[in-house]
């Protein structure tokens, strides 16, 4: 659990409350591949605080901005920005274009052309960009790296612009 707001990880201990903005789901190692799978492309690995993600007190809503980091300088139109969802096709992070699977190497990389974009359950607007979800945030990423260790930035505003 993350707070975008105080800029901290936030404790398991208060995700029924709207302390935190964005939410990361451990991944345990597996060789095989079948709980990353399951994980990744079934129950959803990223979530932001929404009632819809099961927490009734979650006010952060985003969207993902089908462009690279540094080319988003503002939110836009708040019609945009949505409660996110658990159930499978609901999801404001999907697998399918979040990410980008090599087949070959059996490993997943953040898209570089698409960004999050939440705003903040205390009002503030963020954009942020996965970087990695391997430990130690390797450029080429090997099938036998540890997985479930998020590498983002981001930018946080009191405005909709991030110039």
């Amino acid at each position: 659990y993350y707070s975008f707001d105080n800029d901290v990880t936030v404790p398991a201990t208060q995700a029924g409350t709207d302390a935190w903005d964005i939410k990361f789901r451990f991944i345990p190692f597996d060789q095989t591949g079948a709980i990353f799978q399951k994980i990744f492309l079934a129950d959803g690995a990223i979530f932001l605080n929404s009632p819809t993600a099961g927490n009734a007190a979650g006010k952060t809503k985003g969207y993902v901005a089908d462009t690279s980091f540094m080319l988003v300088t503002a939110v836009g139109d708040d019609s945009k920005l949505r409660s996110d969802d658990t159930t499978k096709g609901s999801q404001i992070i999907t697998f399918n274009g979040f990410y980008t699977y090599n087949p070959t190497a059996r490993t997943a990389s953040p898209n570089p052309n698409k960004t999050l974009v939440v705003r903040t359950a205390k009002g503030k607007y963020v954009k942020m960009q996965l970087q990695s979800i391997y430990k130690g945030k390797p450029l080429v990423p090997a099938m036998t790296d540890p997985v479930g260790y998020y590498s983002f930035q981001y930018v946080k505003s009191d405005t909709k612009s991030f110039k």
